[in-house]
């Protein structure tokens, strides 16, 4: 499903039709050039419906007094441009000063973001081409705080749930919300609804593309892990392993989303080679097999977490959220060197795992008001204690119990639900056993 773009033009219907032809000749985006003639006292009905048809907005502003004297902008473009301000988000709305500067506009419509344009020695044709690559970059610089999927998530869900629809954001907009997404839906125990929800985004874009074959395999992951084990348990998860792997670089169209393609798809190798080892339909020699190649993959996974050719501003906004993966992929590397009898890696990436999610757990204690989320990161910080135990079979009973009163203190209606919870329990059972 291709992003509606809306061109609003006033006077210059021409360059208007040009530049449409050439962001068309991308074949990113369905462009709708503003309806002729709309009427100067209001805004017109086929132009309303076109405006409500469409997620992005050009707006093509030309001066319409021919004395040099003064700016005037036709009183239709006004109107448009009002009600698009008011209707799209801020970051969708790209405008054009043609022979203008911003400090030229009216007085309510200064501060607005605008890029000059510069008619005078180039043919309309150079100039439709100029604004037309302008625009493509500055969508495809766009990105969403990877943080607000999980402190805004009930607007993000039906944001998406809505774009299924009729499109409320830019292809590159739509792939990192849907990256970002997942584990969020995890948290919130919506992860079936996410798949369903993401299925029916149709997209020509090659990131979308690729971000939603990712991503529903990673969210298939989620629903095989939960399923009992049975005969083809074993082939559901190297089918898994197939839709995943193989090379792709799509950093030359965005290197963000392609960095979090590359951890997410790797860390979910690493976890299905893993669950392959626990199976009891392998010999020793096949599970060892299946554990190094989960090391290996959910090694690849951090080295692109570490790389740091993200841009500054993205890294900052990205800081909370990376260092939740860290947690992750850390703990993911811990159990498998538990599991191939390396104690001291496993106690080097499990302490790093506890660290991360501490860090984690704080930082939503502090911004957060979500119960929700809150007892998650509470109950993911819990396992990781409790894993260090099980595997260093070095176990505190204070820590111990301190671990149970946390456990009675996490709200018991929404626990119940909630998977992490169940398994804590078990895991927990599991070590007190231990020390009888």
């Amino acid at each position: 499903m291709r992003a509606n773009v809306f061109i609003v033009w006033g006077g210059n219907r021409s360059l208007a039709n040009k530049v449409s032809e050439k962001i068309q000749e991308r074949n990113e985006f369905n462009v709708i050039v503003g309806g002729d003639n709309p009427n100067d006292i209001f805004i017109g009905e086929v132009v309303l419906r076109q405006v409500k048809m469409s997620s992005v907005a050009i707006i093509l502003a030309q001066n319409s007094d021919k004395s040099g004297n003064d700016v005037l902008l036709r009183p239709n473009l006004m109107f448009e441009w009002g009600y698009i301000s008011a209707d799209f988000k801020a970051k969708n709305v790209h405008v054009f000063l043609m022979d203008m500067e911003e400090r030229d506009l009216p007085s309510d419509l200064r501060g607005s973001w605008a890029k000059s344009i510069v008619t005078k020695g180039k043919s309309e044709d150079d100039v439709a081409k100029e604004i037309a690559d302008i625009f493509d970059h500055d969508y495809h610089e766009q990105h969403i705080p990877a943080i607000e999927t999980f402190e805004n998530w009930n607007n993000i869900k039906n944001d998406i749930r809505n774009h299924t629809v009729n499109p409320l954001y830019t292809d590159r907009e739509i792939a990192a919300i849907i990256l970002y997404s997942f584990q969020a839906s995890f948290y919130y125990h919506d992860i079936k609804e996410l798949r369903e929800w993401i299925l029916k985004i149709k997209s020509n874009d090659s990131i979308v593309e690729k971000t939603i074959s990712v991503v529903i395999s990673a969210l298939d992951y989620y629903i095989l892990k939960e399923k009992k084990v049975h005969p083809n348990t074993g082939s559901e998860f190297n089918t898994l392993i197939r839709r995943l792997s193989g090379d792709f670089d799509l950093s030359y169209e965005d290197f963000e989303i392609d960095k979090w393609l590359h951890i997410i798809s790797n860390n979910f190798i690493g976890l299905c080679y893993n669950r392959l080892s626990d199976l009891d339909k392998y010999n020793e020699q096949q599970k060892i097999y299946f554990l190094v190649h989960a090391k290996e993959s959910l090694q690849k996974a951090l080295s692109y977490l570490d790389s740091d050719k993200t841009a500054e501003k993205i890294k900052k906004e990205n800081d909370v959220y990376s260092n939740i993966w860290r947690g992750y992929i850390y703990r993911n590397i811990g159990v498998v060197y538990a599991k191939l009898n390396d104690k001291e890696n496993m106690e080097n990436y499990l302490s790093r795992a506890a660290d991360a999610r501490e860090k984690s757990e704080t930082y939503f204690s502090t911004n957060v008001s979500d119960t929700v989320l809150i007892n998650n990161f509470k109950l993911e910080n819990i396992m990781i204690q409790l894993e260090r135990m099980k595997f260093t079979r070095e176990i505190d009973v204070m820590d111990m119990l301190f671990i149970r009163e946390q456990m009675e203190l996490i709200d018991h209606e929404l626990a119940n639900q909630n998977t992490l919870y169940t398994n804590i329990n078990k895991l927990l059972n599991s070590v007190e056993e231990s020390i009888k």
